[in-house]
């Protein structure tokens, strides 16, 4: 760190204070980043800030050029220039809430990349945009759910309201190629094409529902995708309270899929057409309900009894 103090002698009192930094690495400044991130820091900083004692007022302003990330080997960096701004009253009399204001951040890899303006009021009230694409690795900073991912996310205008502590989005996304090899499932789990929709209550209502979020795929375009050896389309909803998921109702359609466990079990299913209801799903002892046909090709169950001799 290197920093500058000005006081002015002439014009309103006030002081001027002038910060820059360079390989600030991240896991010093926010040690629970240290067990989600290979490695990270934050380059070629400067922080200037502005307190006018006449105004009553603090101004403050940081410009990052490079910011940069690792997570299970791949890199994730800015793209230009991004400038944060926060903006407070010295006297809550005045009634100046804080203000931070995002501009211009865009992060990613080096050819897909997320765009992140908005608002954030009195630490309380967030008005962002965000649109662009993602690179699916990220989802393994969800360590005990996800083992790998890759592929891409399209977000179009995602609106981030509500509060920190409940965020409100709407806005859809698209995926390409997905692949993710969820924790627990056997095998690795693809999205070919199909489109979510974000909503920012349970309904999908004008009002937004603090904490409460329904992701939600339309029947004319479900997500397709394959699973155990076949394919698959699922359409429906999952509503998240505080971005636990609580319910769900799902269309699934699916043929040729063959789930094996080793030296115990084989089954083939030629066609399945489910309807899929579950309830709590955040509790201990969550509850399924499921109906409709499947056409098993096969069945096998392995059992070693040892010998039967003497």
């Amino acid at each position: 760190f290197e920093t500058r103090i000005d006081i002015p002698l002439r014009g309103p009192l006030g002081l001027d204070i002038a910060m820059t930094f360079d390989h600030l690495r991240l896991d010093s400044l926010f040690p629970r980043l240290g067990e989600l991130l290979d490695r990270g820091e934050a380059n070629q900083g400067l922080i200037e800030t502005r307190i006018d004692l006449g105004a009553d007022t603090l101004v403050s302003k940081l410009w990052l050029n490079a910011l940069w990330l690792e997570v299970g080997g791949r890199r994730f960096e800015t793209t230009g220039t991004s400038q944060i701004a926060f903006t407070q009253g010295l006297d809550s009399g005045l009634g100046v809430e804080p203000v931070v204001r995002l501009s211009q951040f865009e992060f990613g890899t080096a050819s897909h990349s997320l765009m992140l303006e908005g608002v954030l009021a009195n630490w309380e009230h967030l008005d962002l945009r965000l649109a662009g694409e993602a690179e699916l690795s990220l989802a393994t900073l969800f360590t005990d759910l996800v083992a790998e991912a890759s592929g891409l996310a399209r977000i179009a205008d995602l609106h981030i309201g509500g509060s920190p502590a409940a965020p409100a989005l709407r806005g859809h996304l698209t995926f390409s190629d997905a692949r993710l090899v969820l924790r627990g499932l056997g095998d690795e789990f693809v999205l070919n094409s199909g489109e979510m929709h974000l909503f920012p209550n349970f309904w999908g209502g004008e009002e937004a529902v603090p904490g409460q979020l329904r992701l939600s795929a339309d029947q004319e375009r479900p997500i397709a995708g394959t699973l155990f050896d076949g394919a698959f389309t699922l359409y429906g909803d999952v509503g998240f309270d505080h971005f636990l998921p609580q319910w769900a109702e799902l269309t699934i359609d699916a043929t040729n899929m063959t789930y094996r466990l080793p030296d115990e079990a084989t089954i083939g299913i030629s066609r399945a057409e489910l309807d899929l209801y579950a309830n709590d799903l955040s509790a201990v002892s969550p509850e399924f309900f499921l109906s409709g046909n499947v056409f098993l090709e096969e069945a096998m169950y392995f059992k070693n009894y040892g010998s039967l001799g003497g």
